[in-house]
């Protein structure tokens, strides 16, 4: 199998030489919300599976999380039924999990997952009275398994598990009595139980075993109120220890959490900035020497549920709560893109129907993840504008609300600040805007929150003196919607709205004789809120949109390479390429889309794609000849056809270069991926005469 680092080096040797590109989703995998999973971990990476969602749908799907990159892969799904309220506990590098319930039905089938090959096999079923929300732990490379429940009624029954003859062993039973839905933990040669509900109260006492002599211990109880459903997990030979909620009591959910020492016995409340720490149903594990909390459910009824990460460990020189995931911006339209130092960005916009925003995030390409950074300081809005001159990024304008805005403001990268610049004095949205030689251009828009009235004033702003200089007017009048991109010496506007029809024309700005000149018209229909960005190759990408006299989301993009005045389709391979008010940024030889509005769904979207410009110094209608070796349709469900023309050999890498599939294929041959997991691959065809290699996504 070649090394990592080969395959990348070839990856991207050829990638860059290739003729043809595609878009690429670059998704945010995650676990889905849910209550009652389970999670577990080993020296590496935490697992979380199982459990059910908002919907009462129980769940079979298993998420391994890497602390190095704070992203999520799912990896083998659970061999069992799907299912809630399990056993869950590790021995060596094999985690083992079983029983549970599929809705009112209690199960006891158990199985092993091998952490090193991610793989399941099946084993003795537990044999127990309680069939789900038993106390188990291991210690000592043994398991200990008591109480739960069967139906309504609460057990007090226990067991001992030894995985070297797959074998269980009844032990005394458990000194409180009949008991459910505690914690369980285990701290050197002994494993903790306690808290629960008996069948009339919820409980804080702990009780411990010792697994050298067979005797049980009251400990110290818990300092909180009684509770069900709460979490433990051990760091650095303490247990912490909450949330949850208490059954005696109609109150809403506990968010206090406490640290247990068994050395001194003694509890010590954790001051919290965990913002959602109010929760019960959560799945916990511990990774190097961190505790993290995965999921829940905020309400007693499980309607609301969660599937965040948090941390709780050392930052900096304090113990503190983290948030484990950097999880993506929500899903909006009307946002505003641009990039800056091998970054993108995004900022402002709306909720189809709901409110307006203001975070801002910087998207790192190379780690694929979004980072949160200041919010941007004026009101929440859409439809506003943005550009970049040097190391600063302008934002303002658009619209909040129903009241349109005019104000404007500064963010410098350098210092990651904020601060308020001169007022734009043209239309306050949906203007057209772009940059040339340390100076901006902008013109048209809207004055008001609705379709009109509709302006075709034209300013330059210098940011030297922070003023805006008025220029003769646009010369394709009134306008508003349209598409604005810089290359060269010339500026660039066109397509949008007149206040009557939806428009395809394409205008150039020579901003070194201040002339106007009309440009090839965009090949495809007028349209507004269409897409576009200048790459660093010369060119441009226009495309989607919607054309408001049918009202259809476009789905058809172009290059538009202003040395010829021509433009080249490229709409192959974006499978949601139907879609309007969204924001585009270019980073290095790639253009990325991020969310808008369509047809296709009901409200926003909040993904990311990515399209890979390859800098040939060939004209865009020499770049884009058919490659003589290539799989399609791509993304797949996974099944495959190749468009070789001769006889090739087929390799699959996982993104970590793991070899996963290889074959020999053939002109039309199909290839079955359905065995694979949904992910992004990496492929190398290596043929008689001509070598590729590229992306495939299997999205199932």
């Amino acid at each position: 199998m070649k090394s990592l680092s080969l395959l990348l080096s070839l990856f991207f040797v050829i990638t860059l030489s290739s003729t043809a590109q595609n878009w690429v989703e670059k998704s945010y995998n995650a676990p889905i919300e849910r209550s009652n999973a389970v999670g577990f971990s080993n020296s590496n990476f935490g697992y979380v599976l199982l459990g059910v969602d908002a919907n009462g749908n129980h769940l079979k799907d298993m998420w391994r999380y890497d602390p190095s990159t704070k992203k999520w892969t799912r990896v083998a799904d659970f061999p069992g039924s799907a299912r809630k309220n399990t056993i869950c506990f590790t021995i060596g590098n094999y985690a083992y999990v079983g029983a549970g319930a599929i809705g009112v039905t209690g199960v006891r089938d158990m199985y092993r997952y091998d952490m090193t090959n991610d793989q399941w096999s099946t084993l003795v079923n537990y044999p127990g009275d309680g069939d789900r929300l038993q106390f188990n732990a291991a210690c000592n490379g043994k398991a200990y398994v008591g109480g739960g429940r069967s139906g309504a009624s609460d057990k007090r029954d226990f067991y001992e598990y030894s995985p070297a003859t797959d074998n269980w062993r009844q032990l005394p039973n458990i000194p409180f009595g009949d008991r459910t839905s505690g914690i369980s933990f285990t701290i050197n040669d002994t494993v903790y139980f306690g808290l629960g509900y008996d069948g009339s109260q919820d409980h804080n006492d702990i009780w411990a075993y010792s697994v050298n002599d067979s005797t049980w211990t009251q400990k110290a109880s818990l300092p909180g109120v009684g509770r069900v459903r709460a979490s433990a997990v051990v760091i650095n030979g303490k247990a912490i220890v909450g949330g949850g909620f208490r059954v005696s009591s109609s109150s809403a959910m506990l968010g206090d959490y406490y640290e247990y020492d068994p050395a001194t016995n003694n509890w010590t409340s954790l001051t919290s900035n965990f913002v959602d720490s109010a929760r019960a149903a959560f799945a916990t594990f511990s990774l190097n020497n961190r505790a993290y909390v995965f999921g829940g459910s905020i309400t007693r009824n499980g309607g609301t549920l969660l599937n965040d990460l948090w941390g709780y460990g050392n930052v900096g020189t304090i113990n503190a709560w983290f948030k484990a995931v950097l999880t993506p911006p929500t899903a909006r339209a009307n946002p505003v893109g641009f990039s800056h130092g091998g970054y993108g960005y995004i900022t402002t916009g709306n909720v189809t129907g709901g409110p307006h925003k203001k975070d801002f995030w910087k998207y790192d390409p190379l780690n694929d993840y979004w980072i949160p950074m200041p919010d941007f300081p004026g009101d929440a809005r859409r439809n506003a504008m943005a550009f970049v001159i040097g190391n600063n990024a302008y934002v303002g304008a658009g619209v909040a609300g129903s009241t349109v805005k005019s104000d404007m403001y500064r963010f410098n990268f350098l210092t990651n600040q904020w601060s308020s610049i001169n007022n734009y004095p043209g239309g306050n949205r949906l203007v057209f805007h772009a940059v040339h030689n340390g100076k901006a251009y902008a013109g048209g828009g809207v004055t008001s929150s609705g379709s009109g009235p509709l302006v075709n004033s034209f300013y330059e702003y210098n940011p030297s003196n922070d003023s805006w200089r008025q220029l003769p007017n646009l010369p394709f009048g009134n306008r508003s919607s349209g598409v604005s991109f810089t290359i060269a010496d010339t500026v660039y506007f066109g397509m949008g709205y007149n206040g009557s029809q939806v428009l395809n024309d394409l205008w150039g700005y020579s901003v070194n004789d201040s002339t106007w000149s009309q440009k090839a018209s965009f090949p495809g229909v007028g349209r507004a809120r269409a897409g576009f960005i200048a790459t660093n190759d010369g060119r441009a990408i226009v495309g989607g949109g919607i054309n408001l006299s049918s009202a259809p989301y476009m789905n058809d993009y172009y290059i538009y390479d202003p040395t010829v005045n021509q433009w080249t389709n490229i709409s192959n391979s974006f499978r949601d390429s139907s879609r309007a008010a969204y924001a585009m940024f270019s980073i290095n030889n790639s253009a990325f889309i991020f969310a808008g509005t369509t047809n296709n769904v009901s409200g926003s979207l909040g993904d990311l794609w990515e399209y890979n410009l390859v800098s040939t110094g060939l004209h865009a209608s020499d770049a884009f000849e058919q490659k003589s070796l290539s799989i399609f349709p791509n993304p797949s469900e996974g099944i495959f056809y190749s468009n070789v023309k001769e006889v090739a050999v087929l390799r699959v890498y996982s993104l970590n270069g793991k070899l996963v599939y290889e074959e020999t294929i053939r002109p039309n041959s199909q290839i079955d991926l359905r065995a694979l997991k949904t992910s992004t691959y990496l492929f190398v065809i290596t043929g008689a005469n001509s070598t590729e290699s590229g992306k495939i996504v299997i999205s199932k």
